[in-house]
């Protein structure tokens, strides 16, 4: 009688832990302070020369970062 009661306590701790986890894991959309659309007052331009993007304030026109990887900066427009 004592190894069924404490299988029955096992499965209750063992459910409760997995519906936690199953909880835990969605991730809801909203209230995450993520960005939509594009990053504003910023522009990135092409530099061929040393085939690198480097993104622009669009308010001052003073360059702010050059990419490393030669890859263009996510979410910041492209200037033509």
């Amino acid at each position: 009688m004592l190894y069924i009661e404490l299988f029955l306590l096992y499965l209750q701790k063992f459910f409760i832990n997995s519906l936690i986890f199953l909880k835990m894991a969605t991730n809801k959309p909203y209230g995450d302070n993520h960005r939509i659309g594009a990053v504003k007052d910023r522009s990135q331009v092409y530099n061929g020369k040393i085939e690198k993007f480097i993104k622009r304030d669009s308010e001052t026109g003073k360059f702010m970062d050059v990419k490393s990887d030669g890859k263009p900066f996510k979410g910041v427009r492209k200037e033509k």
